[in-house]
C-alpha cells in the first residue's frame, strides 16, 4: 500500500511540475477541466495496469502516463517546438532527482515507510515553492524569445536519459548502495547546472526587456522626429541636427546649408486636389532622398508645408551645386511620371566661422526666395508671351 501511495505521489508531482512549466494555449476553465480529467484518466489507467493487471511499473508508466501525458500537454501547449520538449525533459528530470533523493536518503536513514512518504512529500513541496518563480520566468522568456531553445532542449533530454541510465543500469541503484552517493552527487550537479541556466535566463530576460524598451523608444523617436507624409526628418529633427553640427564645428568641419521651397504647390492643390499635392510632396521627398540621403544620412528635413532643408557636412559649394543639378533632373523625371510640373526653388549658403548655422540658413532662405521670385517673373513673362501669340 505504501509503495502504491509513493508511486502515485511521484507521478502526481511529476505531472504537476510539468503543468506549472508548460505554457498553455488556452487558459479557459473548460480547458483546465479537460486537462485535469485527462490526467485523472492516466492515473486510473496506471493503477489498473500495475496493481490489477500486474504489468511492470516501467512499462506501465511509459504506456499509461509518460506518452499519453506528453500527447495531452502537446495538444494544450502554446508552443509545439523545442520549448515544449525542454519543459517536458526538465520536469521529468526534477521529479526524478527529487524522488531519488527521498528514496536513497531513506536507504541510509531507515525511519519507517511513513517517514519516507512524509520526506518525499516535503521535498516535492519545497521544490515547487522554490522553483515556481523560475518556472514563471521560463514561461515568460518562452513567450518573448523564439530562438535558441533547441540546444537547451537537447541538453535537457540528454541529462534526463543519462540520469535514468545511471539509476537503472546494470541493476537498479538501490541494489548498489555504494554507488548511491555518486548518483546523488550527479543529481546535485544537475540541479546546480539548472540553477545556473535559470540565472542566465534571468539575465536574458533583462536583456530582452531592455531590447523591447529600446524598440519602443525607437518607435517614439521615429514618431517624434519623422514627418509622417514624406518620411523625412521633421522640424524637431532639423533643430536636433543643427545642435549636433554646432558641436561638430569645433572639429573644423565645413557645413553647407540648402533651403528648398516647392513651386506651385498651391496651384496643384487648387486644381488637382490635395491628394495630388501630397503625392507631389512625396515625390520631392523621394528625389531628395535619392540625391542627398544616400551620401549623408539625416541630412534632409521637411520644416514646413512645402519647405525643405538640407544640411551637408564636409561638402564644398560646387559639390552641393552639382547635387542641386541632380535634384533638378530627378524632379523633371518625376514631373513626366506625374503629368504636371514638379520643381523647387533653392538657396544655398556656406557657414562662415563667425556665424551660427541658423544665421546661415537665413541667408540660404533669402537666396531661395530670390530664386523663387525670379522663377515667378520668368513664368509670368512666358504666360504673357503665350497670350500675345
Amino acid at each position: 500500500m505504501t509503495a502504491m501511495i509513493e508511486d502515485v505521489m511521484i507521478l502526481f508531482f511529476n505531472l504537476l511540475i510539468f503543468a506549472q512549466m508548460i505554457t498553455l494555449k488556452d487558459h479557459t476553465r473548460r480547458k483546465m477541466i479537460e486537462l485535469a480529467v485527462g490526467c485523472a484518466v492516466f492515473f486510473t489507467a496506471y493503477g489498473i495496469s500495475v496493481y490489477v493487471l500486474h504489468f511492470p511499473m516501467v512499462l506501465s508508466s511509459l504506456l499509461t502516463m509518460s506518452l499519453p501525458s506528453l500527447a495531452l500537454f502537446w495538444l494544450f501547449s502554446a508552443f509545439r517546438d523545442a520549448r515544449f520538449f525542454l519543459s517536458f525533459a526538465l520536469a521529468d528530470t526534477l521529479a526524478m532527482i527529487t524522488a531519488s533523493f527521498s528514496k536513497y536518503l531513506s536507504l541510509f536513514f531507515p525511519q519507517g515507510e511513513i517517514f519516507f512518504l512524509g520526506l518525499t512529500l516535503l521535498l516535492f513541496i519545497a521544490l515547487l515553492v522554490f522553483a515556481n518563480p523560475y518556472f514563471r520566468l521560463l514561461k515568460t522568456l518562452m513567450r518573448q524569445v523564439e530562438d535558441g531553445w533547441t540546444s537547451m532542449a537537447v541538453t535537457a533530454m540528454l541529462i534526463y536519459f543519462v540520469l535514468g541510465f545511471i539509476a537503472a543500469y546494470p541493476t537498479p541503484i538501490a541494489q548498489r548502495r555504494e554507488y548511491v552517493p555518486i548518483f546523488m552527487a550527479v543529481c546535485l550537479l544537475t540541479f546546480a547546472f539548472y540553477l545556473v541556466v535559470l540565472h542566465s535566463l534571468q539575465k536574458t530576460q533583462k536583456i530582452v526587456q531592455q531590447n523591447i524598451q529600446l524598440q519602443e523608444e525607437q518607435k517614439i523617436y521615429h514618431i517624434a522626429y519623422t514627418d509622417a507624409l514624406t518620411g523625412l526628418g521633421n522640424r524637431a529633427a532639423y533643430l536636433e541636427r543643427i545642435n549636433q553640427l554646432e558641436r561638430l564645428r569645433k572639429n573644423g568641419i565645413s557645413i553647407c546649408c540648402i533651403e528648398l521651397d516647392m513651386n506651385g504647390l498651391k496651384q496643384v492643390n487648387d486644381t488637382l486636389g490635395h491628394a495630388a499635392g501630397d503625392k507631389a510632396l512625396r515625390e520631392i521627398a523621394a528625389a531628395l532622398k535619392t540625391v542627398f540621403l544616400c551620401r549623408q544620412p539625416d541630412s534632409v528635413f521637411r520644416v514646413g508645408g512645402d519647405e525643405f532643408c538640407v544640411l551637408l557636412s564636409d561638402v564644398e559649394e560646387d559639390e552641393a551645386a552639382a547635387y542641386l543639378n541632380q535634384l533638378e533632373n530627378q524632379l523633371k523625371q518625376s514631373s513626366q511620371m506625374l503629368g504636371f510640373s514638379l520643381a523647387a526653388a533653392a538657396g544655398m549658403a556656406r557657414v562662415q566661422p563667425e556665424e551660427s548655422i541658423e544665421t546661415t540658413m537665413i541667408r540660404a532662405d533669402d537666396q531661395m526666395y530670390k530664386h523663387k521670385r525670379e522663377n515667378q517673373k520668368f513664368s509670368e513673362k512666358e504666360n504673357e508671351t503665350i497670350s500675345l501669340l
